[in-house]
């Protein structure tokens, strides 16, 4: 994902990120990016009266997505697995809840 900047080039290796950096390291929008720091989901640290996202911060939070990731078991064929008696996954449509007569 992010390479530290520069370390073999004998420039300074970067470790913080501007709120507009990171989201386009990680291809999601600037509010968005906003958002998951603002919730905890993403770590940041207030330099002056600035916001930064360690670059660490980052890998951390694709390390959880990988987790967090379709964990639900797969049937035959890579299919998802659906529980006996349901179609798909929800009821049968013969199931619904029928409308009283004489209305």
């Amino acid at each position: 994902m992010l390479e530290p900047s520069g370390a073999s080039e004998g420039r300074p290796v970067v470790v913080l990120l501007t709120p507009e950096e990171a989201a386009e390291a990680l291809s999601i929008g600037r509010t968005r990016m906003y958002r998951l720091m603002r919730e905890g989901t993403i770590r940041s640290v207030k330099v002056g009266q600035s916001r930064r996202v360690p670059v660490q911060a980052l890998h951390d939070y694709v390390a959880d997505l990988e987790l967090l990731s379709d964990p639900r078991p797969r049937g035959p064929a890579g299919r998802k697995a659906v529980a006996p008696g349901t179609y798909h996954g929800r009821r049968r449509p013969d199931d619904r809840p029928r409308r009283r007569e004489g209305w």
